[in-house]
């Protein structure tokens, strides 16, 4: 038995070495697709971008919570109109830390021109969930900095032992995969079939698309089961209150987030206002205990200048009202409207606190 172990130990050291050259020499998804191929919603996105430059000088990067709430038009109508904004919803489902900041990367390399400010949703360390787990969707943005700052990120998290064992286990599987070269020639061959869906997508847009996509038809299923038992909904609610009156209470808690996370963050403030743009970190609502307990003393140690928080349930209790959700986690077209306007009043504030801050300096 011990012997079956280690054949099977160096079969797999051995594969892991053969996988590596394979992929920085002959078939490296980075090296023969762009950046975005792993996922429909994202690719299309960012080939609307390319194709519109300049069209926009404010992008939001968040998750479907960005997706479904971001109004780009109702924003643009809610902002001074000195500051002329024409904003991009950049949101795509399961889009989290520490991903958003492999996207950002590329955002910055393709859409400087004309951008003036990006907002990015706040959100908790994402474990891979066995839906995700092996496909490229969860692998494709991997590289070894990366790796280990999500490593580094998820020990310095103040999560329980079991989350943080989740998250390093999902982690470590998804770089393994992504050095291994785990369905490469598939995910390349797959790629290239849904170019003529991606560009008649974008033939069908016309020049008022900003992003925003609210519901997909599949998700209206949800909204029937949603609304037999909404009990989720106003369990957020407290969630989100006590979070909030929990730090409120004892401001020594604040002391107590994740250094490596916050080390990003500034690092993200610094790159941007040194390319003459504005950052602002946003906190959405309906967040799960697990994001107040990770995030929001991180939140709280931002500079106030590049934060917003929309999520605090006694201050914006209708975002939490059934009426106005499609399902416990999301907004519904009327309330994705209340939240965009609650966004563009904090954004005028923000900017008229700064006096209409000088970007390229912190």
């Amino acid at each position: 038995m011990a012997k079956l172990i280690l054949k099977l130990f160096l079969f797999a050291l051995l594969a892991l070495a053969l996988s590596i050259p394979v992929r920085k020499i002959l078939r490296s998804p980075e090296r023969e697709m762009p950046w975005s191929y792993s996922f429909d919603a994202l690719h299309l996105k960012r080939e609307y971008l390319r194709t519109h430059p300049a069209q926009f000088n404010l992008l939001f990067i968040g998750s479907s919570s960005t997706r479904r709430g971001f109004v780009p038009q109702v924003f643009n109508e809610n902002t001074d109109s000195t500051l002329a904004i024409h904003s991009f919803n950049y949101g795509v489902d399961w889009m989290g830390f520490p991903e958003v900041y492999y996207m950002l990367d590329h955002v910055l390399k393709e859409n400087t021109e004309g951008t003036r400010y990006i907002f990015i949703e706040l959100s908790k360390i994402k474990i891979i969930d066995y839906q995700n787990m092996h496909t490229a969707r969860a692998i494709y943005w991997y590289n070894w900095s990366d790796f280990k700052f999500t490593i580094a990120s998820i020990l310095s998290s103040p999560s329980p032992p079991t989350v943080k064992v989740a998250a390093l286990s999902s982690h470590t599987i998804g770089y393994i995969d992504h050095l291994l070269n785990a369905g490469s020639i598939s995910d390349r061959n797959d790629y290239h079939k849904r170019q003529t869906m991606v560009t008649d997508s974008i033939a069908r847009m016309d020049n008022t698309y900003a992003g925003y996509s609210g519901k997909e038809a599949h998700e209206d299923a949800g909204l029937a089961h949603f609304l037999n038992d909404t009990s989720g909904l106003t369990t957020r609610k407290i969630n989100s209150a006590q979070a909030f009156e929990e730090l409120e209470k004892n401001p020594e808690l604040i002391r107590n987030y994740n250094h490596v996370y916050l080390d990003q963050i500034n690092s993200t403030i610094q790159n941007l206002l040194a390319n003459g743009i504005y950052p602002v970190f946003v906190m959405n609502p309906r967040a799960d205990p697990r994001q107040y307990k990770e995030i929001l003393t991180v939140f709280y140690n931002i500079d106030p200048r590049y934060r917003i928080e929309i999520a605090d349930s006694r201050k914006y209790p209708d975002l939490y009202a059934v009426e106005n959700a499609s399902d416990e986690t999301h907004l519904n077209e009327q309330g994705a409207v209340l939240y965009t306007k609650y966004l563009a009043r904090e954004f005028n504030k923000l900017v008229l606190s700064n006096s209409r801050p000088d970007v390229n300096k912190p």
